[in-house]
Order: C-alpha cells, then structure tokens, then sequence
C-alpha cells in the first residue's frame, strides 16, 4: 500500500475560515446609490434582472443580470442602481490563520457570468430552511470565491504556514480582542 499524505493543503483548509456577516435578496431601484463605500468585508452580488454600476479608481462595472461579482474588502467605491436590479448579495470574509482577510489583497472587482440556473439554485438554497439549504449554499458560495481566487494572483500564491505555537497564539489573540469589543 501507498499512501500520500499533503499535510500543508491540509493544515491550509483547517485555518481558512469563511463567514458571511450579512446577505438578502434585494429589489432594488434608485435609492440603491451610495457615494465613497469601503468595507470591511468583501461583497459577493448575484444578479438576476437589472442593472447596477460599481465605479472605483477610473473603472466603471456594469452590474449585468446572469452574472456574479466580488468587490473586495478595503476597495473604496461608488454604487448606483438606475431603474430595478434584483440581487442575492453576500458579505463575507475569508481569514487566514494569522486572522487577516485574504480578499483583502485583491485589489480590482472581479465577475464572471453564471447561467439561470446556477442562480435559481443559489436562490433556492437562500430561501431554504434546512441543514442540506444551508450546505449547499455554502458550496456555492466557495465555489464562486474560489474561482475568483483563481482569476486573480492570489490563485497562484503559496499559502503560508505556521507552526502549532503561532497558530496558537493567533487563536488567543484573536479571542482576546473579540472579548474586549
């Protein structure tokens, strides 16, 4: 017997940890516009009808339906809505270990396109009440993270590794500060 054992991948997936702050489906109209955002955590948009604008630096995002987008963490940018969009929309962030949100190292909005399928699904599992809803949004949701990891140069890059002490004391930390707020 043979038996290969990737002991870094896998200490890589038991410190990443993905949360979600906040999601909704929206309807959305003219009152969706809103001047110099930055947020703490990324935003992951799923449209299904409408249009929106996302516009930072000098690049202008044409939010359009059947598609999906991720607006990174720490990205200062305009938002706008002319007429109705609907979305699902996700806030979430993706911690390391030493606690800092990986996606805040992107530094540009990212999309790609989704069939309706893909997004009834997504929205199906959103309005669901049970264990296998929430599961399975789950997967959809690091699915669509993943790939736009992989679209961008942090797909590419090592993920860094810690010994057992500094993983630690990462923890204790992190719980210290959280008990303090």
């Amino acid at each position: 017997m043979i038996i290969q054992k990737n002991d870094h991948i896998i200490e890589c997936m038991n410190h990443l940890a993905i949360q979600m702050t906040d999601s909704g489906y929206a309807i959305l109209g003219n009152d969706w516009n809103c001047k110099r955002v930055c947020s703490p955590y990324s935003r992951l948009y799923l449209i299904y009808s409408g249009q929106g604008t996302i516009a930072y630096e000098k690049n202008n995002l044409l939010l359009l339906p059947q598609h999906i987008y991720l607006i990174p963490a720490g990205l200062t940018f305009d938002y706008a809505c002319q007429g109705t969009m609907h979305q699902l929309y996700f806030h979430v962030t993706v911690q390391a270990a030493d606690g800092i949100d990986l996606l805040t190292r992107l530094k540009d909005c990212l999309s790609c396109s989704a069939s309706s399928r893909e997004l009834d699904a997504a929205l199906q599992c959103y309005k669901g009440k049970t264990l296998s809803d929430a599961f399975s949004l789950q997967q959809i949701v690091q699915h669509y993270i993943t790939y736009f990891i992989m679209q961008s140069d942090l797909g590419t890059k090592a993920f860094e590794s810690y010994s057992p002490f500094l993983h630690r004391l990462y923890t204790l930390v992190r719980q210290s500060i959280a008990s303090k707020t």
